[in-house]
């Protein structure tokens, strides 16, 4: 602010100024008619200039302060909470494989597999499985199967079925194996009809050897090794195997 001669005192200031002072003073007068309600616009922390975690007069006030400035647009982030590169855990978990999914209900009625008398030599049926484990593979600890079959002639402790689950080392079909009695060991199924059954492996083969299931491709065959009846049929066969690995 200047005096000339001859004349009053008179402002001189750059148009910016000018508007800069008038904001602040329309600003700081309206502080006193703002409501105490809460906004209801959505919060945006890059307008927050002072960061207390709100959006308020002040935050605007200083926007002026810095009004008709131009620079660099790039905004400069620091990040503090990098994620640290942690050892894997050991974790368990069950992986569910579907080796056959055929059931149509009825009395045999669209079976998937159907095992003949060991003489005729269409006694077995062969599968390949693939077993992915959600990381590094430490060991299989258990085998749950589901099953679903019937024969068409019932089994019973006096003329038994005998049939086994057979898992490969290798494949195809190599190296060393395991069995699994289907049968429970008192000749089942005992009807002609469908029947459900389930095998918990570490209760009927205390010994099975589990690490014969790894990681990769797998191969197993369902093994009929009796004379009674012409046929057993299999319509459903379900693994969930139970491992555990690092991740």
């Amino acid at each position: 602010m200047t005096r000339e001669k001859g004349g009053d005192n008179v402002m001189k200031m750059t148009p910016s100024k000018l508007l800069n002072i008038v904001l602040v003073t329309v600003l700081a007068t309206s502080l006193f008619f703002i409501s105490t309600t809460a906004s209801t616009a959505e919060y945006n922390p890059w307008s927050d200039i002072d960061g207390d975690g709100e959006i308020t007069i002040y935050d605007v006030v200083k926007v002026t302060g810095i009004y008709g400035s131009s620079g660099d647009p790039t905004r400069n982030v620091t990040v503090t909470n990098w994620p640290e590169d942690r050892p894997p855990k050991v974790k368990k978990t069950i992986e569910k494989i579907v080796i056959l999914e055929t059931f149509n209900g009825g009395y045999g009625h669209g079976y998937g597999v159907s095992l003949g008398k060991p003489v005729f030599d269409d006694s077995t049926a062969f599968f390949l499985y693939y077993f992915k484990p959600k990381g590094e593979l430490i060991n299989v600890t258990e085998i749950f199967i589901n099953y679903v079959w019937r024969a068409d002639v019932s089994g019973s402790l006096s003329n038994p079925h005998l049939v086994e689950l057979v898992f490969y080392e290798e494949v195809p079909r190599g190296g060393n194996f395991d069995m699994v009695d289907l049968t429970h060991g008192i000749g089942l199924p005992w009807t002609t009809k469908p029947d459900a059954e389930t095998v918990v492996v570490s209760e009927v083969e205390p010994d099975f050897n589990c690490s014969l299931i790894h990681q990769g491709m797998n191969e197993l065959k369902i093994q009929r090794r009796d004379q009674n009846g012409d046929h057993i049929y299999f319509f459903n066969l379900v693994l969930f195997i139970e491992y555990f690995y690092l991740g």
